[in-house]
C-alpha cells in the first residue's frame, strides 16, 4: 500500500509543497519476534519514503515524503491490545507487567501530533525518517 500510495504521489503529480507521510513501526527498528514479517514490511516503509523522495527531488516535483514510526506498542488500539497479549503469554507474564516494562510509551495521540507537528513544518527537521516515542521525534538514519 505505500508503494502505491508513493508511487502515485510521484506520478500524478500532487502540487509541490504536499507532504506524504508514510506511518512505519518501532519493529522496524527492534524487530517482532512473534509477528512474522512485520517488522522487514515497516522497515520497507522507511525505504520507500527515502526512495520516494530522492525521487522528488531528482524530477524537481518539490514533494516531501516522511516515515514516522511509533516506537513501542500501543496498548490503547486494537493491534495494541493484541501484541501486548501475544508478548506477555511468551513472557509468561501478564499484559499489566508487560506493559509496565515498555520503555518510552507514547499514546495513539502523541502519535497524531507527532504527524501534525511534521505535516506542518515539513521542512523543519533534518531527514525524512523519524521514531516517535515518549522521548519526543527524532531522525532516524
Amino acid at each position: 500500500m505505500s508503494l502505491l500510495f508513493s508511487q502515485a504521489a510521484l506520478t500524478r503529480p500532487l502540487p509541490a509543497g504536499t507532504t506524504v507521510i508514510l506511518i512505519s513501526s518501532g519493529a522496524a527498528i527492534g524487530g517482532s519476534p512473534l509477528s512474522g514479517g512485520y517488522a522487514g514490511s515497516k522497515r520497507t516503509q522507511m525505504f520507500i519514503a527515502s526512495y520516494a523522495q530522492k525521487e522528488s527531488d531528482r524530477r524537481a516535483l518539490g514533494l516531501r515524503f516522511f516515515a514516522l514510526a511509533p516506537g513501542s506498542i500501543m496498548p490503547e488500539t486494537d493491534l495494541g491490545k493484541a501484541a501486548v497479549s501475544a508478548y506477555a503469554s511468551s513472557l509468561g507474564i501478564s499484559a499489566q507487567d508487560f506493559i509496565k516494562g515498555m520503555p518510552s510509551p507514547q499514546s495513539p495521540e502523541y502519535v497524531a501530533n507527532a504527524v501534525v507537528e511534521i505535516a506542518s513544518n515539513p521542512g523543519g527537521r533534518e531527514g525524512n525518517v523519524f521514531l516517535v516515542s515518549g522521548k519526543g521525534i527524532e531522525a532516524l538514519p
